[in-house]
């Protein structure tokens, strides 16, 4: 996410629904809207983002050794613009 290929991480992690519970679909959602404020959906993409506020409130501000505050505000940023 952080080099901006939000469709390529939404995917690797749609991959680990499963196994990685509510971490992995709040950072699926972060990367959705990361893609769909690329696409220029912008209605959609805050959509996306208010999910994975949600669903990464929990594990704020970090997990597994990554910064989720810099990874939301990266996506704000995108969706913002």
């Amino acid at each position: 996410m952080r080099e901006g290929a939000y469709a390529a991480a939404a995917a690797a992690l749609e991959r680990g629904f499963e196994a990685g519970g509510e971490l992995v679909r709040g950072l699926h959602h972060l990367a959705a809207a990361g893609c769909r404020a690329q696409e220029g959906d912008g209605v959609r993409a805050r959509r996306q983002l208010e999910r994975a506020r949600a669903r990464l409130q929990p594990f704020l501000p970090e997990a597994e050794e990554v910064d989720l505050r810099e990874l939301v505000a990266l996506v704000e940023r995108e969706v913002g613009s």
